[in-house]
C-alpha cells in the first residue's frame, strides 16, 4: 500500500499478520524532514535544558559534547533513528547520485 506524504492513514488487520514498513522520501521531502527534525531537536534541547552544562544542576552533563550527544540520542530514538546528521547524509547521497547520472560534471539538467 502506498500512502502519499502527509496523508493520515490507519490500517486494521483482520487476521494476525506481519507488517513490513518502508518509509522513504524523495529530494522534495528532505526539506520537510529537515524542518521537522530541527524543530524536534530544539524541543528535545529545551526539555533537557536543566541538565545542560553550567545549568547549576548537580545532575548536569559535564561537557557540552556529552549534552549534545544525549540530545541527538533522544532525537534518533523518537524519529526512527534519524537525526540532522542523517538528513545531511541523505541529501549528500542524492546529490552524488544526481551528479553520477549526469556524467559527473555540472549541475543536473545541464544548467550553468
Amino acid at each position: 500500500m502506498f500512502v502519499p506524504a502527509g496523508w493520515h492513514h490507519q490500517v486494521h488487520n483482520l487476521n494476525d499478520c506481519i507488517s513490513i514498513n518502508h518509509n522513504w522520501t524523495s529530494g522534495v521531502g528532505i526539506s520537510h524532514i529537515w524542518r521537522f527534525l530541527t524543530a524536534r531537536a530544539r524541543a528535545v534541547r529545551a526539555e533537557l535544558d536543566d541538565l545542560a552544562p553550567n545549568s547549576g544542576s548537580e545532575l548536569a552533563f559535564k561537557t557540552e559534547d556529552e549534552f549534545q550527544a544525549q540530545c541527538a540520542l533522544l532525537l534518533r530514538a523518537e524519529n526512527s533513528n534519524m537525526d540532522l546528521t542523517e538528513v545531511l547524509r541523505m541529501a549528500a547521497g542524492a546529490v552524488r547520485r544526481a551528479l553520477e547520472r549526469n556524467g559527473g560534471g555540472g549541475p543536473p539538467g545541464g544548467a550553468p
